[in-house]
Parts: C-alpha cells; sequence; structure tokens
C-alpha cells in the first residue's frame, strides 16, 4: 500500500478535497492508495462536507483524529508521502506550514501547494512536489504515480528533505545562524 499522510487542521481551505481527489485518482490508476488523516475537522461541520464526499472511498480512508506530538513520530514513520496542499489564500500564500518540515524530518517526499516560501525550500532541496491547487490535483496524481513506479525516485526525495532539516531547518542551525547575526550588528 502507498500510504497519503495529512497531519493537522482537517479542512476545505487546508486541502481536504483535494486529498480525496488524490486518493481517488490514485486507485483509479490502480495504486493501492490509503489516506490517513491525524488531525481534528476544524471547522466541526465540515466533516459532514468530508462524509459526503468519501462514501465511495471509506475503506482506504483512516482518520486518526486529533494526535498527541508523542505518537505523531509513528505516524509519520507509517507514511510514504505527505501532503500539504493549502488552498491559494492569502494567509497561507506567506506561511510555511510546519507540516511541511515535519514531512522533511521524517524523509517523506511532500506534496506541497507552490506558494514562494514553500516553492524556495522543496525547490533548493528537491524533496517534493508541487502543485497549483487552483488547477487541480491531477499533476500530484501523475507525481505519486511516478513514485509509485520508481520506488527510489520518491525515496531521494525523501532523504533529500530530511538532509535539508538535518543540516538548515532545526533549532540549532537557526541558533547558530541568530548568534552570528547578534555577533555582526554587536
Amino acid at each position: 500500500e502507498l500510504n497519503l499522510l495529512y497531519a493537522g487542521r482537517i479542512s476545505a481551505d487546508r486541502g481536504m478535497l483535494d486529498y480525496l481527489e488524490i486518493l481517488r485518482g490514485l486507485r483509479l490508476r490502480g495504486i493501492p492508495a490509503r489516506l490517513i488523516l491525524a488531525g481534528s475537522f476544524i471547522p466541526e461541520q465540515e466533516r459532514a462536507e468530508f462524509d459526503q464526499a468519501c462514501l465511495e472511498m471509506r475503506d482506504w480512508i483512516t482518520i486518526l483524529g486529533w494526535t498527541p506530538y508523542p505518537e505523531m513520530p509513528k505516524v509519520l514513520r507509517n507514511a510514504d508521502v505527505g501532503l500539504a496542499i493549502l488552498q491559494p489564500i492569502p494567509r497561507f500564500k506567506a506561511a510555511l506550514p510546519v507540516k511541511l518540515f515535519e514531512y522533511m524530518a521524517a524523509g517523506l517526499p511532500v506534496v506541497a501547494s507552490n506558494f514562494p516560501l514553500i516553492r524556495e525550500i522543496v525547490e533548493k532541496h528537491h524533496c517534493g512536489l508541487l502543485i497549483d491547487p487552483s488547477h487541480g490535483v491531477k499533476p500530484a496524481i501523475d507525481g505519486i504515480e511516478e513514485w509509485w513506479k520508481h520506488r527510489e525516485t520518491g525515496i531521494q526525495a525523501g532523504e533529500r528533505g530530511r538532509q535539508a532539516v538535518l543540516d538548515h531547518y532545526n533549532w540549532d542551525k537557526l541558533m547558530q545562524d541568530l548568534f552570528a547575526l547578534y555577533d555582526t550588528l554587536l
């Protein structure tokens, strides 16, 4: 099976319906994909929309609900791809979602929104693929299918992301950079 993971608040503006379309598209192509959702529906009324949209796919979806942080490493270890397809609204276009770095740290290739800050990281480290969520999810389905057919490609993308977190996107490195900035200013 190919386990797709989304971790965080579950809502339409955070890609909930896109993840269902990706799952549907992969299954139609014969890929035994599953969708794992680790988070809560916020707003709660979106749960009904989600339930209606996934009726025929229910057997391929696992909803873990809110997952305590100490349990997240296990959830991440059981995933093959990390999903972070935020919708093109202003607050997301200028954001760097923590989930992106969590997926990268876990060695997962990422599928994320093609927004400037996210693009800078994903392209720099070749750790996933970017899509424009306003143009549909076919590029995500195509890219994930490619990772499925050529497993090493996805594994290498995930490893590059993990190495990027070890080398650049961690508190020790950020602290060193901050101290260097202070030294320069002093």
